[in-house]
């Protein structure tokens, strides 16, 4: 589409001067979803909205699960209730919570220092099966050793 003006004096073409007519081309308006700053802020919005889901689900899936820890350190011999608790049907039987195995104790400093180089460079931290040896006989993690 074109807008056209009229340009010049008079309207009458014989006084010696020719009409001359200024055509510009007129662009319709483009629909709002189709303009670029429209497109610019949806984009902005997407990578914030992004982010922030990014950024919550890391908090979230982050924080360790609770994990309810019997207390041994209890006296169990000075409970005074004698009721004992009700199962719902269909429920297994109780069992006995696992026992902490002994381990070794080390005898001295130098004993102590060997093993926690070694700990350290085989990369005992991450598994207690690529250090057996050591798990096995104080212990694993490294926090279940004893330096008594």
């Amino acid at each position: 589409a074109y807008l056209v003006e009229e340009e010049g004096g008079s309207e009458d073409s014989k006084s010696g001067q020719d009409i001359v007519y200024e055509a510009t081309p007129v662009e319709p308006e483009v629909p709002w979803w189709k303009q670029r700053r429209t497109k610019v802020l949806m984009a902005i919005i997407c990578v914030l909205s992004s982010t922030l889901l990014t950024v919550g689900l890391g908090v979230a899936l982050s924080r360790p699960i609770p994990i309810a820890e019997i207390d041994n350190n209890k006296n169990t011999s000075t409970s005074t209730s004698n009721a004992t608790p009700t199962a719902p049907p269909n429920s297994l039987p109780p069992t006995q919570p696992p026992t902490k195995p002994s381990y070794e104790c080390f005898a001295d400093r130098d004993e102590l220092k060997t093993l926690v180089d070694r700990y350290v460079r085989d990369g005992c931290r991450i598994s207690a099966t690529l250090c057996t040896g050591i798990s096995n006989t104080y212990g694993w993690p490294m926090r279940e050793w004893c330096v008594d």
